[in-house]
């Protein structure tokens, strides 16, 4: 007999992210908008230093820059809230159901260190207990066996790549030729095999092997350590008080340095600085870190433009699937059943955790949307097929919680989504525009970090490169 499933099918999820178009839902089916109406700042002064986005790379920035002296800054936030692609929605029990990036793991010491400092503790993803697979696959020992080979291939070929230039890799531009799904076709035997491999990918970057350039995965597996990091590890441990207390900390730290309500419309540049432009707002500075993904930042207009590189990275950069959604009841019952929480389904919702707090009361389940294009429109709908995918998993006392919450990447105006990647051709072509500045345009984010690219840890990483290389 093979391993269960399990042992196997890792239920890794890149999620790193929030958004402005989720909705809370009571018990009763009352809907309420997250986002809330504020008035506009005021205008912002020159600065030595503009960054571009409140999430943790650009925070991160700031307070990297203020610790070194550089104190006239400006982070100009689009949103009316810190934290980017992590968010805390409150929700029954005095507890906070994450709307994006909420793990930790081994060798994210960045990100680590950050918490420690920050006093923000860690605890253990629960997973006691037993693993539900309501998939209906049918994975038999040859299956298993294909699988682990293709992993094993897979790790071989990302240790080949230089995580800060995979581009420079004496087979890159054969592999970015290629999608991952080419070379599942040509490299692994077994329908099901494959299907595990789309499996790990479309957690990992949020694209079907289809679209996902094979040397953009096989560098997102190298930044991450190696595939067992990517796909087990990275959900080791989860953030006490909720992943945006890291950003709410450094917002707070950090003051009026932070404005709120400023999205960022036009970056001018000059030989005595950069103008740039928002909603309510104009100031000067010497440098500007945008702190954003590559695909969110084609919606700011550069003046003069772009190199052409860099316009065309920022075009083809691609945004994943992203949409969470949380159950709350008042203990988390299926743990009293022997269950870990952790699921495999067939239904609306694709995989599922448990998301409760160390007390376990509330108790939470998180589930992942397996198909956003099948969303439907209509709220409730969508609290019942989720409801109902979490009873098929773990009973009918699933279809009565106490709250519910979900988030939709793919819908949030100041996001392309929680997760990305590159299509084939792309990362040998573009990818030493990646990091690289322009004119007094330094880039952070996630995306730009060769450690744990799309991860929190890699936000960090990149916040403290961009600070650094504007500080020389």
């Amino acid at each position: 007999m093979p391993p269960r499933r399990r042992d196997f099918l890792t239920l890794s999820v890149g999620a790193l992210a929030g958004t402005v178009v989720g909705v809370r839902a009571t018990a009763a089916g009352t809907v309420v908008g997250e986002q809330a109406d504020r008035a506009p700042q005021q205008s912002v002064p020159d600065k030595d230093v503009v960054i571009v986005g409140a999430g943790l790379s650009g925070l991160v920035a700031a307070r990297h820059l203020t610790r070194h002296g550089v104190r006239d800054i400006a982070v100009l936030e689009a949103r009316d809230r810190v934290g980017g692609r992590t968010l805390n929605q409150p929700v029954a029990g005095d507890a906070v159901a994450e709307a994006g990036g909420q793990w930790v793991g081994p060798t994210q010491d960045a990100i680590l260190d950050l918490m420690r400092e920050l006093g923000i503790g860690r605890f253990p993803t629960y997973s006691s207990g037993r693993f539900v697979d309501d998939s209906g696959a049918d994975v038999g020992l040859r299956d298993w066996l294909d699988y682990r080979r293709a992993r094993r291939r897979l790790n071989r070929m990302a240790r080949r790549l230089s995580p800060d230039a995979p581009w420079r890799a004496p087979r890159a531009r054969e592999w970015d030729a290629m999608s991952v799904g080419d070379w599942l076709d040509a490299s692994v035997k077994t329908t099901v095999a494959r299907q595990l491999v789309a499996v790990d990918v479309a957690a990992a970057v949020g694209g079907e092997p289809a679209d996902v350039s094979l040397l953009y995965y096989l560098y997102y597996i190298r930044s991450a350590t190696d595939l067992d990091h990517l796909t087990d590890e990275a959900q080791r441990w989860r953030i006490e008080g909720g992943s945006q207390a890291v950003s709410l900390a450094m917002a707070a730290e950090l003051g009026d340095v932070v404005h709120l309500n400023e999205a960022v419309l036009e970056i001018r540049r000059a030989d005595d600085g950069v103008r740039v432009r928002t909603t309510n707002a104009e100031t000067t500075a010497r440098k500007v870190i945008v702190a954003m993904s590559p695909a969110d930042a084609k919606g700011i207009t550069f003046s003069p433009p772009l190199g052409a590189a860099r316009q065309e990275l920022n075009r083809v950069w691609s945004g994943g699937t992203g949409a969470k959604v949380h159950a709350v009841y008042p203990t988390a019952f299926w743990r009293d059943a022997g269950f870990s929480g952790q699921a495999l389904g067939r239904g609306f919702v694709g995989l599922t955790y448990d998301n409760s707090p160390p007390s376990g009361a509330p108790g939470i389940l998180v589930g992942f949307v397996a198909d956003e294009a099948a969303m439907p429109q209509d709220a409730n709908q969508r609290r019942q097929l989720a409801l109902g995918s979490f009873a098929e998993l773990f009973g009918d006392r699933a279809l009565s919680p106490i709250d519910y919450a979900e988030y939709d990447w793919s819908r949030d105006p100041w996001a392309a989504n929680c997760v990305s990647y590159l299509p084939p051709g792309a990362l040998t072509r573009l990818g030493t525009a990646l990091r690289k500045p322009d004119d007094g345009v330094h880039w952070a984010g996630t995306e730009t970090s060769d450690l744990w690219c799309g991860y929190m840890d890699g936000a960090v990483r990149a916040g403290i490169r961009a600070a650094t290389e504007v500080m020389s």
